[in-house]
């Protein structure tokens, strides 16, 4: 057992040093996965299945909007922000009137998420997508934590961190993959990261 952690250990620790060493520029450090130990999964809420289901399809379309910045695609990014907008607006809030707390989280973090994915929108002349990933990284905070909050039955997401982003800052995104696939860098660094947390629940 020790050796399987210090293998896992051994995994990260490699990975972040990866991408921590030369320059950010046309850096690709090789696909970075979690190690391979099985996902422990955690007792999911009892939501209305019509909530639980619409709140998927918002997940679903963040990872469209995701999956457009880690081609670095603008065109495609204000597309999949478009359609998460409508997602928003199609989160079956009603159904989860018997729970007035998580009605009223879910309710300020969908303002919250109309504002983040609205500015993400205003940004033109941003071939690189620079401006528009400071506005998806508001996203996936967000999101991050209401999947934590309302415990979604069905659904492993992973939280997922690259050290270099927004100038050594650093920042996080969600996957449906353990795969490192990097929306902040796009194919100039694009495994650079790691998974910080993974939310799976029964």
């Amino acid at each position: 057992m020790k050796s399987l952690y210090l293998i896992g250990a051994l995994s990260v620790s490699l990975s972040l040093g990866a991408c921590q060493g030369g320059g950010h520029e046309n850096h690709d450090h090789g696909n970075t996965e979690t190690p391979a130990a099985e996902v422990t999964k955690k007792a999911g809420n009892a939501l209305p299945a019509a909530f639980n289901t619409s709140y998927n399809a918002l997940l679903d379309q963040y990872m469209v909007l995701k999956d457009a910045l880690v081609k670095t695609n603008a065109v495609a990014a204000d597309s999949g922000a478009r359609a998460f907008l409508a997602t928003i607006d199609g989160l079956a809030l009603t159904d989860l009137q018997s729970d007035s707390s998580k009605m009223t989280l879910v309710k300020q973090d969908a303002d919250s998420l109309r504002f983040y994915t609205n500015q993400l929108l205003a940004i033109t002349n941003d071939p690189k997508c620079e401006q528009k990933r400071a506005a998806f990284e508001k996203i996936s905070d967000k999101l991050y934590a209401d999947v934590q909050a309302l415990g979604l039955k069905g659904r492993t997401v992973y939280r997922q961190y690259c050290p270099m982003a927004f100038n050594d800052k650093g920042a996080y995104w969600l996957s449906n993959d353990a795969k490192v696939m990097n929306p902040y860098f796009g194919n100039r660094m694009l495994h650079c990261g790691e998974v910080t947390d993974t939310l799976a629940y029964d």
